[in-house]
């Protein structure tokens, strides 16, 4: 896996963020992908805005062996722009397997508890076509600064 500094994920996470609040918004994100839920439940979008309307913003947020080190460092940056996050795993680089993290971001985000999601890991493809398999989630890879956009 190529390095990449910590200015590179938040210039994605960024980037990513901002295309999906379509505000004035300064992030960034180099994961594999970014979720969101295509069907907002009323009940559970209420549930998750401020008393004047706007989103909490709780991202869930997973990874496998391969995107644990970048979970960690992406983690910190979305709680300082004032994000909650959900920790999906891993806890650790100890091998494991992709899909029961993307699955859990995927739940996450398709039952309103977390209002996107991101899933990082190694290749991405397969990770990808998990969350895509819950009803109500579409989740697209974003591996380079212009699948970002």
């Amino acid at each position: 896996m190529t390095h990449i500094s910590e200015e590179e994920i938040r210039e994605v996470v960024q980037k990513v963020l901002g295309k999906v609040q379509g505000a004035n918004f300064t992030a960034t994100d180099n994961t594999n992908y970014f979720v969101s839920n295509t069907t907002e439940n009323p009940e559970v979008s209420k549930n998750n805005r401020t008393t004047n309307g706007e989103r909490k913003g709780k991202i869930a947020i997973g990874a496998d062996h391969g995107g644990f080190e970048m979970k960690l460092a992406i983690i910190p940056y979305l709680q300082d722009i004032g994000y909650q996050c959900i920790d999906c795993g891993t806890k650790d680089k100890n091998p494991v397997d992709y899909p029961d993290f993307a699955y859990a971001v995927a739940k996450l985000v398709a039952s309103g508890t977390a209002w996107r999601g991101i899933v990082i890991d190694g290749a991405g493809t397969g990770s990808c076509m998990v969350a895509n398999k819950v009803q109500g989630v579409r989740a697209a890879m974003c591996y380079d600064h212009a699948s970002a956009m």
